[in-house]
């Protein structure tokens, strides 16, 4: 009989569930009123991979132990024209124990996004025209297909494969990847990665610029405060300086309140104040990271203290709400979300393999 226990010691029907569903992803070129002008992207190979169950019951009330789900992910061909790869990704998982559908899918979603980012990525990094294209991959919930069985007292293992992919841009252009690709994204490396991975992940797709360049200056954020022993930078003022002002401040004004917030306000800005500016402390923690030129279609565009100028005073501005134009801020929505596009897979990759202490 298929019956669990639960811990409540209610006794209810265990199923297993297979369970089919698209992964899909804006195939138009952003800002595209004609849409025509798409890119499609194919797996030369089916993924396949193993997920452990161990720990995923420990919330949920079940007391049942069973094999490892079993994934595949696999990409068809185009149904109107042959030569293409189909549009979507279809994303199938078996051997997956639950009491319902609602349950089912809540155990499965981890899954589900972290095979969403990192094809995400997989696509991103074989774009050639990220100005242009900027896929995210997403389930499409609504035509999931499903199975559901008694729970079985056996499952079957599945064998792992390697894949290729394949990139479409209106011109078939095939690229290949290696296998690696899709476990390295796929599997959290640490806490600052899986951070800044969410953060360019929602930045893909067909959001607007101002969102995507949010989520993508977070991460220069990020890099700013946690990597700032890369910037180089010294204390503009020595101890004996900051007494001196904190001595010269004593007494200036007769209202004592007013007194000690002054004085907290400019001990902490001096205290602060390196010997050299934010746009050169951030160019410097890039080039830390080995981030010194970004290859942007036919034009090489150096990491200088130019370009992040740009980018800091379009974030400024943006953040303050103030009218911005592309005279103003020297760089346009789109030219800014581009050059962040490069930036931040290899701040991703940098972090990969170098998180920050503590």
């Amino acid at each position: 009989m298929a019956l669990r226990e639960c811990k409540s010691g209610e006794i209810r029907m265990l199923y297993q569930y297979d369970v089919t569903l698209p992964l899909i992803y804006a195939r138009d070129a952003l800002n595209s009123l004609e849409k025509d002008h798409h890119m499609q992207m194919g797996l030369d190979q089916d993924i396949q991979f193993e997920v452990p169950v161990s720990g995923l019951w420990e919330n949920s009330g079940l007391d049942v132990r069973q094999s490892p789900w079993q994934i595949t992910i696999s990409c068809g061909q185009d149904p109107d024209i042959d030569a293409l790869p189909d549009h979507k990704f279809l994303f199938h998982i078996s051997h997956l124990a639950a009491h319902s559908k609602n349950e089912a899918r809540r155990l499965m979603e981890p899954v589900l996004f972290q095979s969403c980012r990192a094809l995400s990525m997989m696509l991103h990094k074989s774009n050639a025209n990220r100005h242009l294209f900027q896929p995210r991959v997403e389930p499409e919930y609504e035509a999931a297909k499903w199975k559901e069985t008694p729970y079985p007292q056996k499952d079957d293992a599945a064998h792992a494969a390697r894949i290729v992919v394949g990139a479409s841009c209106e011109l078939t252009i095939y690229g290949k990847l290696a296998s690696a690709d899709f476990k390295r994204y796929y599997q959290t490396r640490n806490a600052a990665w899986e951070y800044v991975f969410n953060e360019f992940y929602l930045a893909l797709g067909q959001e607007n610029f101002r969102s995507k360049f949010f989520h993508l200056f977070s991460v220069i954020e990020f890099i700013e405060r946690e990597y700032a022993f890369l910037a180089g930078a010294e204390p503009l003022f020595e101890k004996e300086e900051r007494q001196q002002v904190k001595k010269a401040l004593k007494n200036i004004l007769d209202n004592r309140q007013k007194q000690n917030r002054l004085e907290t306000m400019v001990l902490q800005c001096i205290g602060r104040a390196t010997d050299i500016g934010r746009d050169q402390k951030l160019v410097n923690i890039l080039h830390g990271m080995n981030i010194r030129e970004l290859h942007i279609c036919d034009r090489e565009v150096r990491i200088d203290n130019d370009l992040i100028g740009k980018l800091r005073k379009k974030r400024n501005t943006a953040f303050h709400g103030a009218e911005e134009t592309e005279e103003k801020n020297g760089i346009s929505d789109q030219e800014a979300v581009t050059c962040l596009m490069y930036i931040c897979p290899e701040i991703i990759e940098f972090i990969a393999e170098h998180p920050p202490a503590g």
